[in-house]
């Protein structure tokens, strides 16, 4: 009762079958603007690999790179990251409480299917009423992508998965709080298109320690193993025909 904005429909998916033992979950954040609806073809992906997917729907209207190019304070973007993942009050860019936050959020929603259906395991995702973490892999895409890399700083997860992202920094520079917290570098993996126009993407991979499984793979003609490189890249024409 407490979201009243950015309450586009969160979508749900899980696996038709799951490895045997422990289950999986997988949180997907949209970019900046973007709705949980645009992600089904990835949602749909990662539940076919045996995941329990949430796609969240969560304040994304402010673009962290566009909120902090005017702001000199050295962790804008940090705070700001941290305000909208958590709720606490940080940054003058956003106001975002605790149950608006994407951690309130993604909480309520695996507790609201953990009640309306426990055949379907949601419960495993969480520990004495919250999210259990280690069992949680987390991706998105641009700013969603971001917060993905965010939230594994902050908490240890099994992957992370950066469409696109991220995209803190300015001319190829990397952003202040790209370092690695309680997630290891071998649990990250990045993807983006070659003409990103956003440059400081891979100087944020190097910097979370990607380079150390190989270099960047192009994609599009390489073996489904990818050599073994965490930071894959594509120059595929895009469905919009430029």
């Amino acid at each position: 009762s407490a979201i009243s904005t950015f309450n586009e429909p969160h979508y749900v998916w899980v696996p038709a079958s799951s490895p045997s033992g422990e289950r999986r979950m997988m949180l997907l954040l949209a970019g900046t603007g973007g709705q949980p609806a645009h992600a089904q073809l990835i949602g749909h992906l990662a539940a076919l690999q045996g995941y329990s997917v949430v796609a969240l729907m969560y304040p994304d209207d402010l673009a962290v790179v566009t909120a902090c190019a005017g702001d000199p304070a050295p962790d804008c973007m940090a705070l700001m990251r941290e305000e909208i993942i958590l709720g606490t009050s940080l940054s003058p860019h956003v106001t975002v409480d605790p149950p608006n936050s994407i951690t309130a959020r993604l909480r309520d929603v695996v507790q609201l299917l953990a009640s309306r259906f426990p055949d379907e395991g949601w419960s495993q995702f969480l520990e004495n009423g919250e999210l259990r973490w280690s069992a949680i892999a987390v991706g998105g895409l641009s700013q969603g992508g971001g917060h993905a890399a965010y939230i594994a700083k902050i908490r240890s997860v099994p992957r992370v998965v950066m469409f696109g992202a991220p995209a803190d920094g300015y001319n190829s520079a990397t952003a202040r709080w790209m370092t690695l917290g309680a997630t290891p570098a071998a649990n990250y993996y990045g993807f983006r298109h070659e003409r990103d126009p956003f440059t400081s993407i891979t100087p944020n991979w190097l910097a979370l320690g990607l380079d150390q499984f190989g270099a960047a793979v192009r994609v599009d003609d390489a073996e489904a193993s990818f050599g073994g490189s965490h930071m894959l890249l594509t120059d595929r024409l895009p469905a919009t025909g430029t």
